[in-house]
């Protein structure tokens, strides 16, 4: 059985590779980069494959120790197990974010979604030292960071726009980018990305920074998926079944 699967993934491949180079050979209205995404999510995809097939069932037994383990590390913590929000009430109530989990923040237009989400990445690159990544469909990176630096440094964010800064203002303002240049906060703002091109991503962030700790997403309605859907309510089901795996595989929320 494992020599059929391994013939099978081989002839997946060199279907691809051929189609592969029959584009490089002719790529008409293709663009370079839009093809080295195309090899990626192909390649990705099969390797997805061969993931899930790898699953194998786990005995109880063998993992009993992990869970007395975590559950004396929750005493320990007093109940607290995950990453800081830095909303201390939020935290009591979820006791932080878990690893592996997703988090889904829902409101209305223009209720604060994204400021609420700006600020737990805030908190956890600035405050907790641990790498974040953000993948923003909405708002431009130099505006998220001017919405960062504002809240961090207390700064009406429309003197940040104008300039018109006081002395206390511009101590702030230094202060603030020192704290910024010191973390990593990592900032993707590709329009109408996919949720197997977050993935891939994500898969060599994780890869250059192991302590990635956070991955935020800004905001899920404005994801694309590829291929065709009866409606908008299955495309919004499968990308959130997309980002829950991911959150799984790399163990981050």
């Amino acid at each position: 059985a494992k020599h059929v699967r391994e013939l099978s993934i081989y002839r997946q491949l060199i279907k691809i590779g051929k189609g592969l180079a029959d584009t490089a050979f002719q790529p008409k209205d293709i663009e370079v980069n839009e093809l080295l995404d195309l090899s990626e999510k192909k390649i990705f995809e099969i390797a997805e494959q061969v993931s899930r097939n790898k699953q194998e069932i786990t005995n109880v037994k063998d993992i009993i120790k992990d869970v007395v383990n975590r559950v004396h590390e929750m005493q320990e913590k007093k109940g607290f197990k995950g990453t800081e929000t830095g909303f201390s009430e939020l935290d009591k109530l979820t006791s932080g974010l878990q690893n592996g989990d997703l988090v889904i923040i829902a409101g209305r237009p223009s209720m604060g979604k994204t400021a609420l989400s700006m600020n737990i990445v805030e908190h956890v690159a600035i405050h907790n030292s641990i790498p974040v990544a953000v993948f923003s469909l909405e708002m431009p990176t130099e505006q998220l960071v001017i919405r960062m630096i504002s809240s961090f440094g207390r700064i009406d964010s429309s003197k940040l726009r104008d300039g018109n800064m006081s002395e206390v203002d511009w101590n702030s303002f230094n202060h603030s980018v020192r704290a910024f240049e010191e973390n990593t906060i990592l900032i993707d703002e590709t329009p109408s990305i996919t949720p197997t091109e977050i993935r891939a991503k994500c898969r060599r962030l994780k890869r250059k920074y192991p302590d990635l700790g956070l991955v935020m997403v800004d905001y899920l309605q404005l994801m694309t998926v590829h291929g065709k859907s009866e409606n908008r309510v299955q495309e919004i089901s499968e990308i959130s079944r997309s980002l829950k795996a991911l959150a799984k595989e790399i163990n981050v929320p």
